[in-house]
C-alpha cells in the first residue's frame, strides 16, 4: 500500500505499529525495498498531531477500523481503509452500523474522500478485453474465491468483494434471499447466494468459497456465464485473467489501478460514494451473519 501510494504521487511520511521493534522494521523495510523514509509512531492521535497528514491509509485488522477512521475524520484527513470498512465480532452491530453510516455521513459532508479497498471491480476493464460487450445488462454474477481463513470468517474477509463487483455492474442495491450452502466436507467453505436488487431488476449473486492455504489462491468470476480466472505470475505477481478457453488479457495489478483511483479522486475532489460505502454496512453484516452468528478474527 504504502508503495503504491507512493507511485501515486504521495508522500508516505509516517506509519503507525504497535511495538517499538515492529515499528523500526517496518521503517527499514519501506526504506530498503522502496526508498520510503518514513517517521514512526505508536498510536494514530500522536502520528496525526505531529505530521498534519491528508491521507490516512488503515491497513489494521478489522476490529481496529472504525475508531481509527473516526479519528482520521476528526483531523480533517481522507481515508482509504482496507475491507471490509467496519466489522468487530465483539461489537454490537447496530452500533457498529450507527458509527459507520455516520462517519460516511461526516466524510460527505466535510468533502472528505472515504474509500475502501475493493479491487474486483477495476478488473472489469480486463472482462471488458476478453468479452467485449459482455456485461451490458448482466443477470448473473457467480464470484469464486479461495480466503486463508476458515469457517464463517470466510465471509467476513471475501464479502466486501462481491458486493463491489454488483455495485460496479449494476449500480445500488439491496439484498433479498440470502442463503448459505455449506460443503458436505465439513466448515471450510460453502456457497452464499442471493438476489441484488437494483434499479433495472434484480442480479442473481452467487459467491463459492472454499479454504486457500497456498498463494497465489485461485480466484474469479463469471457474468451470465462468460468466466475469467485470475492468474498470478510469480515472483514479480503480474496479473492477468484467463477466458476458459486460453484467451489471456493484458497484466494489470488492480491494487495499482484501485489506489490510483482513490488519488485522482483526491485531485479532482470526487465526493465520496456514499451509496457504495454504505453497501458495505448494512448489507455486508446481512451476508456475515448469514453464515453463523458466531464470528471471529484471529
Amino acid at each position: 500500500m504504502a508503495r503504491e501510494l507512493e507511485r501515486a504521487g504521495c508522500t508516505v511520511c509516517a506509519l503507525v505499529g504497535t511495538r517499538p521493534e515492529t515499528v523500526e522494521a517496518a521503517r527499514a523495510d519501506l526504506a530498503r525495498r522502496h526508498g520510503i523514509e518514513a517517521q514512526g509512531y505508536l498510536d494514530l492521535p500522536s502520528l496525526l498531531a505531529a505530521e498534519a497528514p491528508d491521507v490516512v491509509a488503515i491497513c489494521s485488522p478489522p476490529e481496529t477500523h472504525l475508531e481509527l477512521l473516526e479519528l482520521a475524520l476528526a483531523a480533517g484527513c481522507h481515508v482509504y481503509c482496507e475491507k471490509p470498512l467496519v466489522f468487530d465480532a465483539a461489537g454490537d452491530d447496530a452500533e457498529l452500523i450507527r458509527r459507520a453510516e455516520a462517519a460516511i455521513e461526516r466524510a460527505r459532508a466535510t468533502g472528505r474522500l472515504l474509500g475502501v479497498n475493493t479491487q474486483w471491480p477495476f478488473t472489469l476493464a480486463a472482462f471488458d478485453a476478453l468479452y467485449p460487450g459482455g456485461r451490458a445488462a448482466p443477470q448473473t454474477l457467480r464470484m469464486w474465491l479461495t480466503p486463508d481463513s476458515g469457517g464463517a470468517r470466510m465471509v467476513v474477509d471475501s464479502a466486501s468483494h462481491v458486493l463491489s463487483l454488483a455495485y460496479a455492474l449494476v449500480g445500488p442495491g439491496e439484498l433479498r434471499g440470502i442463503a448459505w450452502t455449506p460443503h458436505a466436507e465439513g466448515p471450510e467453505g460453502g456457497a452464499l447466494s442471493f438476489g441484488y436488487r437494483h434499479a433495472a431488476g434484480e442480479l442473481a449473486v452467487r459467491l463459492e468459497l472454499r479454504r486457500g492455504a497456498t498463494t497465489p489462491r485461485p480466484a474469479g468470476y463469471a457474468i451470465d456465464g462468460q468466466a475469467v480466472e485470475r492468474e498470478v505470475e510469480l515472483p514479480d505477481y503480474r496479473i492477468r485473467f484467463v477466458r476458459p478457453d486460453g484467451a489471456r488479457s493484458d497484466p494489470a495489478d488492480p491494487l495499482v489501478a484501485a489506489v490510483g483511483d482513490f488519488v485522482q479522486g483526491i485531485r479532482t475532489h470526487r465526493p465520496t460514494d456514499v451509496e457504495a460505502l454504505k453497501l458495505g454496512v448494512g448489507p455486508y453484516f446481512q451476508l456475515v451473519h448469514a453464515t453463523h452468528r458466531e464470528v471471529s478474527y484471529g
